[in-house]
């Protein structure tokens, strides 16, 4: 419990704004080899709205793949969870 006070009191620390500490709540997807427009608009993002981290996959297809298997994982669970990405 001591560990969650504490990266509490971190956190708050930080002095971020609210557009910050919504920004932190946001990680995108980066993909190995991609393009360098791509690059250039995560790292847009990084910059302008403080994202919390990056989702690294290795090409578009298999996040693809991996997103349609969660969504019928989901499906097939009988439950109302929703997942937003």
């Amino acid at each position: 419990m001591d560990d969650k006070i504490e990266m509490s009191k971190e956190f708050e620390s930080m002095n971020l704004s609210l557009e910050e500490k919504v920004g932190q709540l946001f990680f995108p997807a980066a993909f190995i080899n991609d393009s360098d427009k791509n690059i250039q608009l995560l790292e847009k993002q990084i910059q302008d709205f403080a994202i919390g981290g990056l989702t690294f996959f290795h090409s578009r297809e298999m996040a693809a793949t991996n997103y349609e298997k969660q969504i019928e994982i989901q499906n097939n669970d009988n439950s109302l969870l929703l997942s937003i990405r």
